[in-house]
């Protein structure tokens, strides 16, 4: 995505921006703390983005919740709306 950013801004001449970069499937291992933390900083170095601080953890009981569901994933994509609300 930050390539195609990147390379649309060249075609275009105009230099665009994006709001964040958001983690998905987030758990509490090992694995995913270090791509947060080492990994997915040095790919946003040379793009000036950062990520959202919600992170969406992996619950496969996303897909067939109803509105107002009390889970993990329901509240992290509630806590991320609000974070994007904070743009407009």
């Amino acid at each position: 995505m930050l390539t195609t950013l990147q390379t649309m801004d060249a075609l275009s001449g105009i230099k665009t921006t994006f709001m964040g970069v958001l983690v998905t499937h987030w758990d509490n291992l090992k694995l995913s703390t270090d791509f947060e933390n080492i990994d997915l900083p040095r790919a946003l170095y040379d793009f000036g983005g950062s990520a959202f601080p919600s992170k969406i953890p992996f619950d496969n009981r996303l897909e067939t919740l109803e509105p107002g569901a009390d889970v993990k994933g329901a509240k992290a994509y509630e806590a991320l709306a609000e974070e994007v609300l904070q743009y407009a």
